[in-house]
């Protein structure tokens, strides 16, 4: 199976998720090999130096890895490709979505600066039908973790209620997210799973809906959007390459798993 990777102009974000994406598809998919091609505009050096890397770690089904410079011809590889992974230059993408064959799955996940985020509201622009954008998935990330982190502690006893971010589960995020004042939160079916010293489920290992457990209103309503919003658009994107690499996979997982 051939997969694509156009990385990020800066901080090289393929460094994260490539070993990400490879170690899913080897728990998921045990019998597939994986052909890599990584389509950058950085320097060349730093391409060979990536793939040094890559073939260092020998993943067991990453079988070639090519890197490929966006100035390049780059219609062969996106065309061979089954799954194409966007995290930039969505502009020289159109440049070969003709090319693109029609089977190939498109994952768009725009990142490393404002005009790279606004860029995931245009795919109409790519003219691919196979599309998904997965930004949502870093908010969703980016809720949990900041609900995990008011929920943790005490409530209605004297023992700490330990939460953390894989428990909380149906985080709805909708509308341009990126985009300050243009995306909400949806906790109206948020739940909380696997609950260790309970107060309020009475033993261990309970899933309880998030408006069933004591938590300060006012959070969920004003403040839990400003901070997730500072989380991710205020924090240099140097410091979010790998959330942002497990955001870009929690979509492609959930849309093949749909």
């Amino acid at each position: 199976m051939y997969q694509s990777s156009i990385d990020t102009e800066q901080e090289q974000i393929s460094y994260h998720f490539v070993p990400i994406f490879l170690n899913f598809m080897q728990k998921h998919e045990p019998m597939t090999l994986v052909n890599l091609n990584i389509i950058h505009s950085y320097d060349e050096e730093l391409a060979l130096a990536l793939k040094m890397e890559l073939e260092d770690c020998a993943f067991s089904n990453l079988t070639s890895c090519n890197t490929i410079s966006i100035t390049s011809s780059t219609c062969e590889a996106l065309n061979s490709s089954k799954y194409i992974f966007a995290f930039d230059h969505l502009d020289r993408l159109k440049e070969h979505s003709n090319h693109f064959n029609e089977e190939s799955l498109l994952i768009v996940h725009l990142v490393g600066s404002q005009k790279n985020i606004e860029f995931n509201h245009k795919l109409e622009t790519i003219g691919h039908s196979n599309v998904v954008t997965t930004l949502s998935q870093s908010y969703e990330l980016a809720v949990k973790a900041s609900l995990a982190k008011e929920l943790s502690g005490k409530h209605s006893s004297n023992v700490d209620l330990k939460i953390n971010s894989s428990q909380i589960k149906n985080v709805g995020i909708s509308g341009q997210v990126g985009i300050d004042g243009e995306w909400e939160i949806d906790l109206s079916n948020c739940q909380i799973c696997d609950i260790e010293n309970s107060a309020i489920s009475g033993h261990n290992g309970y899933c309880r809906p998030l408006s069933h457990i004591l938590i300060d209103q006012k959070f969920v309503d004003s403040q839990l959007k400003k901070i997730v919003d500072e989380r991710l658009l205020k924090t240099p994107f140097k410091n979010r390459l790998v959330s942002e690499s497990f955001a870009a996979l929690n979509g492609f997982r959930d849309h093949i798993k749909s």
